[in-house]
């Protein structure tokens, strides 16, 4: 997993398909984040065949907002994707200052290896903000990298430049394994030479992935 970027627009997947960052999988198959350190958006995608057609869509939701305080200085309060947003947390962290956002969800299941993904993504101002994705798949399935999506798992969070990623396995069924990630819009990417605020990006967008983990990162398990 280390080693790899996720792909923008105009780059390629592993499997040479150019891709937009929020593009759905197709006929089957199921994204996976994977971090890492090429290419100069600093993003790339895995893809692990699902085979078969996906089903399921989403529907587009709005978190219920409150503003506090003066013009200059309002903090929002609201729920996007599952995840609090308010002063402090790593989702305001991530997110314009003073601006409510709003979600929207997709689910894509693929048939012949159970694969199940679940994409929201946060905009703010009519522009990508930050995308959370969980995914469950079989440990044995196989990425178009020819590594096993089982060897993800015990490696903690692996972070890069405006991405985060993380697996365990199924509790519910040892044989599959449950991802979480998040992805940040191009626009809040910070820029590269600024050291300080690339960790505090990084740092946030960690503590982010962690809390999907934790919220819902086994919740397509079963």
């Amino acid at each position: 997993m280390p080693g790899r970027e996720f792909g923008r627009e105009g780059e390629s997947d592993m499997d040479g398909t150019a891709r937009r960052g929020t593009d759905e999988p197709e006929n089957g198959a199921a994204e996976v984040v994977t971090p890492g350190a090429s290419g100069s958006s600093g993003r790339r995608r895995a893809l692990v065949i699902a085979g078969g057609a996906v089903v399921a869509l989403g529907a587009v939701a709005v978190g219920a907002v409150v503003l506090l305080g003066g013009d200059d200085d309002q903090v929002v309060e609201q729920t996007l994707c599952g995840l609090p947003r308010a002063a402090g947390t790593p989702l305001d962290a991530l997110l314009p200052k003073g601006r409510a956002g709003t979600e929207e969800q997709r689910e894509t299941r693929g048939d012949g290896n159970g694969s199940s993904v679940r994409t929201c993504t946060i905009t703010v101002d009519d522009a990508e903000a930050v995308v959370v994705r969980v995914m469950a798949t079989k440990a044995d399935s196989t990425s178009s990298s020819g590594g096993r999506m089982g060897d993800w798992v015990g490696r903690g969070v692996v972070a890069s430049r405006g991405s985060a990623a993380v697996a365990d396995l199924c509790r519910s069924d040892p044989g599959r394994v449950a991802f979480a990630s998040v992805l940040v819009g191009p626009g809040l990417l910070v820029p590269k030479a600024d050291e300080a605020a690339n960790e505090k990006q990084e740092r946030a967008t960690t503590e982010l992935v962690e809390s999907v983990r934790a919220a819902q990162g086994q919740s397509l398990c079963a």
